[in-house]
């Protein structure tokens, strides 16, 4: 599952990357490093930013040195970023629109923002909500990112939907190649109302 995440995850994030051009990428929550060292081999300039000093240690013994352990909000640097990703880190911030503006703050000129979040709508979601006894799992309905991406002055590029699989996040079962494969042929991704995760690609306007 963790293979099926990343590659579809890094996928879209290179999908919203134009075709030779080398950016400076702000990694927020970006851990050990799973989708900046991919990125910088590429030639982008990435910095990663994390609350958690182990991962962010373990981030500079793979030779990944521009990472810093701080929060995103409190986060200060004198460089303009030209891209931003927040993968699987959305939920931990209270407020969403503070997170909007300070990617506006670190950015010259437009910026792209790509990000996930669990979908609060699908069917998935509610069964995992009431396994796990609690009603405020995610907290923001898509159309709650919506808005406040409306408001903080961003417009949505793409939203595709994703994780159609039937196995825990942790499952090594041989089976995720043939359902990723079905995934891909029934184009579930394109159910944004019912994808159990979102893929959300915007820019600034």
């Amino acid at each position: 599952m963790g293979y099926y995440k990343t590659r579809t995850e890094l996928s879209f994030i290179k999908r919203h990357i134009p075709n030779n051009i080398l950016l400076k990428i702000l990694d927020i929550g970006g851990g050990s490093g799973r989708f900046a060292i991919p990125l910088k081999e590429e030639g982008h300039d990435v910095t990663v930013i994390d609350r958690s000093l182990s991962a962010i240690n373990l981030c500079h013994r793979k030779g990944f040195l521009k990472a810093y352990c701080t929060d995103a909000i409190e986060f200060q640097s004198s460089e303009k970023y030209d891209f931003a990703i927040a993968i699987e880190v959305v939920e931990y911030f209270e407020n969403f629109p503070t997170l909007l503006n300070k990617i506006r703050e670190i950015s010259d000129d437009k910026i792209k923002f790509v990000f996930t979040t669990h979908n609060k709508n699908s069917w998935r979601f509610r069964i995992r909500a009431l396994k796990k006894n609690k009603t405020e799992y995610n907290k923001y309905y898509l159309k709650d990112y919506l808005t406040d991406l409306n408001n903080c002055g961003f417009s949505v590029i793409e939203i595709k939907g994703f994780l159609w699989m039937p196995f825990r996040l942790s499952s090594n079962s041989i089976l995720i190649p043939f359902f990723e494969k079905l995934e891909n042929l029934l184009k579930l991704n394109r159910w944004i109302g019912q994808s159990p995760w979102l893929l959300i690609a915007v820019e600034k306007i």
